[in-house]
């Protein structure tokens, strides 16, 4: 359908005048006047220059000229009409009592690019009773581009109450489509058309309106009609090229584009238009270029300067963005709130150069444009924080709050500086107030998902804050960015890398990136893909020092501590004061058993970076392992006087003070380690060690079972800086050197039950079953020390007595959840699946969070063959305990079964990577391997679960598949 058949009701003719050959200048003007109020141009052209020519003085008439100059593209004459306005009335903009040269200024202040100046005039001439309507078209015009769209309107009203020439209708029809009256503004532009039909303008004006409601089709026939006008129209080509690309025809969109630069190959606006495709697609550095010429283009609009200035900003071109951004203060001149905005988007470009100072000057100047400015003020502390003033910062975040104190944005920002400055509460309840306000605020819910998961380590609650952040902007390659680093935190290895990936399609910052996958693809186990990260950043920049030192902590958790040295060392030559390259050196040598060598670069370390509580961590487990627990104590102490809410601090001083004989300050530390979020079995070792030091068998045998229900192949307390180790006799060990066994308690029954646990869990059964059977003397009907001999009486294979115990247990204490899952694995020894399978549902009935019920669940529908379901099991095993390597073991039998290879890949690496030492996991996906064909790793991780077993069983099991894994793999080769 053509737009003549929207427009069907509108009439052709066009009314027309002739000028008087005698005409006097005035005349004239009024003639000309009214041609340009109907949109005839060439006649108003004549006109104007006539009365000029009588007149050469008559200002009214001179603006007028230069305005018809500027629509026919002749920027030179039009600037020359306009400064001859403003040096004979003066470029102050200043009150002046005759109405018509007024007009003539501001019209001038508006040519020459300064709005904000013409704005002063047009305020106090709107503000005179009979303001002829061609001013008040004028000051909509100029309100128009300041975006005071309301004031806008309201003048172009006035205009048509007074006269309904078709210029008004145009030019309220503008100010419409700014401020998004798109049905408004067609009806206006249909008016224009019932009058003049032979103006292409009118036609691009028509398209935008109709483009902004929706109609697509109607707007391309707009645009169309203007390029059968005006075939050069580079506006109408500008307009078709949106259209194209809102409807994915990206080729015909770059067609459009290349047109209106073959058209106007030296005007900005194909070139911002091509700028802003780019930008919005995402390929911003190909942006560049284009921004960059379109404000170099001699026509290039003021009004247009503040967006490039942002974009420059942000492309990384801050001495470009600087120029822009000078521009943009000139044309708001005048507009308090609007210069203010332009000199803090200044001071934020003179930030990114590195110019603290001349950011700081920029904030100043927007705050004197517009004292009550609450951004201002954040722009202050931004910059005051930047230069190491933290105090200063807040007392000016405070500011901004007690200016606006209902404002999401001024909370938010406090917010981000409490969190900066380590007052995780008070950040946390700004950016609760900011949702408050605002539910649908993305970054506060971001920025609560960080604090969330760094300060209070409640991962579950963090995924939900980063996830809804997310839902309200899934295009924020930042927010991505923090969920890899969430699910890293998580053990969730493999949608780490998903999001990871997503930061990085989405144009975040790939160094960052890329050292964070690098560290996921390690933790997995890829080591190849870890490295090739790495080395792509060495490649783009050899000189990058931290890149290297990626690059060494990756080979030192590998256990290659050779080649761990050598990049570490390679940082260090580049960089000699790189904390994580020194912090590594340290590690390498602690691992390989040079401590005085390993505390000398911990130390070089600490002095790099004073404020690193990590490497604090380092060196209080270094000195306690060099045997100076005093010094350990120590660097504890300044650790946690620089991060008082880091757990493992805490936890490590508990070690100290075990060490020191002074169980309540361990007590009192364990407790904060795990307030602070700090949970693992390790901690509540130490702790039944501490409280049975003190007698208080009951509450160390509740520890050690919280320890076992974390990890129940937790012996060690001690945490060093080398590669795990699982010492059976460890937790015996600690409790010998508590007392325990040389002064045992013959009144408690729980000191019988805790040495039962020791025994038990060093793999002394026997022993274990006599220390339970004495507790169960003494005390009776006790479940634990029923639990405690069952457990003992299943590994010695006797499972018919370990479950009539387990029973005698529930009998005793029913609304134990972990006595249903103990009975349920004795039912599995004993092939009873359906009945170990009611036991697991009881116990997750009474506890729905119960990571390990899901998992022997798991393992029951794996054995009865019902893997789906079994799978299902296992993912809820994850999701509330993403620590313990045995679920993510129990995912990769899951997906294996229902032949989902990488998956089962994945999930096996997960468990390798927390817990690299158990032979099953690299024997389970070494069998996935070898079903895909992959023999070469199939055999590797045969070859690595051979190494780390010692039943001789067990190794000759091993050696025949490696065996027939090498076979298959002779006989694929040629």
């Amino acid at each position: 359908m053509l737009i003549t058949s929207l427009l069907a009701l509108v009439a052709f003719s066009i009314p027309t005048a002739s000028r008087a050959q005698e005409a006097t200048p005035l005349a004239a003007y009024a003639e000309a006047v009214q041609f340009y109020e109907n949109g005839d141009l060439v006649k108003a052209q004549e006109a104007v220059d006539s009365c000029i020519s009588g007149e050469p003085r008559y200002y009214p008439a001179v603006a007028l000229r230069a305005e018809l100059e500027k629509q026919s593209g002749d920027l030179r004459a039009m600037r020359g009409d306009a400064s001859f306005i403003l040096d004979k009335l003066g470029d102050s903009p200043r009150i002046r009592g005759n109405a018509g040269n007024s007009a003539a200024q501001a019209i001038a202040f508006y040519l020459e690019g300064e709005s904000g100046k013409s704005a002063l005039v047009f305020d106090w001439l709107v503000g005179l009773d009979g303001t002829p309507p061609l001013a008040l078209a004028a000051a909509a015009r100029t309100y128009d581009s300041l975006g005071r769209g309301k004031d806008a309107l309201e003048q172009a009203n006035r205009a048509l109450v007074q006269d309904s020439a078709p210029l008004y209708f145009q030019i309220r029809a503008s100010a419409e489509i700014k401020v998004g009256l798109y049905g408004a503004a067609v009806s206006d532009l249909i008016s224009v058309l019932r009058v003049n039909q032979s103006f292409p303008g009118t036609y691009v004006l028509l398209g935008d309106a109709l483009a902004g409601k929706g109609d697509a089709t109607h707007a391309r026939e707009a645009y169309q009609k203007a390029l059968f006008l005006h075939s050069g129209d580079v506006q109408a080509e500008l307009g078709l090229a949106r259209l194209d690309g809102r409807e994915g025809k990206q080729d015909q969109a770059q067609a459009d584009l290349e047109a209106a630069l073959k058209n106007d190959p030296e005007g900005y606006a194909p070139r911002l238009a091509q700028a802003e495709v780019l930008y919005s697609a995402g390929a911003r550095k190909d942006a560049l270029p284009d921004y960059q010429a379109a404000l170099g283009a001699e026509d290039f609009p003021l009004d247009k300067t503040e967006l490039v200035g942002r974009r420059l900003a942000k492309l990384g071109d801050y001495q470009d963005s600087l120029t822009a951004f000078g521009r943009a203060i000139n044309f708001f001149q005048g507009s308090q709130q609007d210069v203010a905005r332009v000199w803090l988007e200044e001071s934020e470009a003179f930030a990114g150069e590195g110019n603290l100072d001349k950011a700081l000057e920029a904030a100043k100047e927007a705050l004197r444009s517009d004292e009550s400015n609450p951004k201002a003020w954040l722009a202050m502390g931004s910059v005051e924080y930047a230069m190491g003033r933290p105090s200063k910062a807040l007392s000016d975040a405070n500011k901004a709050v007690e200016v606006a104190p209902r404002s999401p944005e001024t909370l938010l920002r406090r917010g981000e500086l409490f969190f900066r400055t380590h007052d995780a509460a008070r950040a946390l309840s700004d950016f609760n107030s900011v949702i408050a306000l605002d539910s649908g605020d993305a970054q506060a819910y971001n920025d609560l998902g960080v604090i969330n998961s760094v300060d209070f380590h409640d991962f579950l609650r963090a995924d939900e804050d980063l996830k809804r952040a997310l839902s309200l902007d899934p295009k924020n390659p930042e927010f991505y960015f923090n969920l890899g680093l969430l699910e890293t935190k998580e053990n969730l290895f493999g949608e780490a890398l998903d999001a990871f990936n997503s930061a990085l399609s989405l144009g975040g910052p790939q160094a960052l990136i890329l050292k964070s996958r690098a560290e996921a693809y390690a933790r997995l186990g890829d080591r190849t893909e870890a490295v090739s990260d790495i080395q792509t950043l060495i490649a783009q920049n050899p000189k990058d020092a931290s890149a290297y030192a990626v690059l060494g902590w990756i080979n030192y958790r590998a256990a290659d501590y050779p080649d761990a040295e050598e990049a570490f060392q390679k940082a260090l030559d580049i960089e000699s004061g790189n904390a994580s390259a020194l912090w590594g050196m340290g590690a390498v040598y602690g691992a390989q058993g040079a401590p005085r060598r390993a505390l000398r670069r911990l130390s070089d370390a600490l002095e790099a970076d004073p404020s690193s509580s990590g490497v604090l961590l380092a060196l209080c487990q270094e000195r306690r392992v060099a045997g100076d627990v005093s010094a350990s104590i120590k660097a504890c102490d300044r650790g946690i006087a620089l991060a008082p809410d880091y757990g493992d601090l805490y936890y490590q001083r508990a070690l100290d003070q075990i060490l020191m004989d002074r169980p309540d300050e361990a007590l009192a530390d364990i407790k904060n380690a795990q307030e602070h979020g700090l949970e693992i079995a390790e901690e509540y070792l130490a702790e039944a060690a501490a409280h049975a030091s003190l007698g208080k068998y009951r509450e160390a045998h509740e520890d050690y079972q919280k320890a076992y229900s974390l990890n129940p192949g937790a012996h060690q307390i001690e945490v060093n800086l080398g590669p795990p180790s699982a010492d059976p006799e460890g937790f015996y060990n600690s409790l010998s050197s508590a007392g325990l066994f040389k002064n045992p308690d013959v009144v408690n029954p729980y000191a019988f039950i805790l040495r039962g646990d020791a025994l038990s869990n060093a793999g002394h059964y026997s022993a274990a079953i006599e220390e339970f059977s004495r507790a169960i003397k003494i005390g009776g009907n006790l479940a634990d020390a029923y639990a405690g001999r069952a457990r003992c009486l299943d590994a010695q294979g006797q499972y018919d007595d370990a479950l009539q115990d387990l029973k005698t247990s529930l009998s005793s204490a029913p609304t134990q959840a972990f006595l249903y899952d103990e009975e349920a694995k004795t039912l599995v020894l004993l092939g009873r699946y359906p009945d170990a399978l009611a036991a697991e549902i009881k116990a997750v009935r009474i506890d729905g969070r119960y990571a390990g019920a899901y998992l022997e669940a798991g393992h029951i529908r794996y054995f009865m063959k019902k893997y789906q379901k079994a799978l299902a099991n296992y993912g809820l095993a994850v999701k509330f305990d993403s620590a313990n390597p045995e679920n993510f073991g129990g995912m990769g039998l899951g997906y294996f079964a229902l032949g989902k290879y990488p998956e089962a890949i994945e999930s096996f690496s997960t468990a390798i990577a927390l817990n690299p030492r158990d032979a099953e996991f690299y024997k389970n996906r070494a069998a996935v391997y070898a079903d895909m064909g992959k023999y070469e790793n199939a055999l590797a991780d045969f070859r690595t679960g051979s190494a780390l077993n010692t039943d001789p069983q067990e190794v000759r099991e091993y050696n025949r598949l490696i065996e027939e894994t090498r076979m298959r793999l002779a006989q694929r080769r040629p």
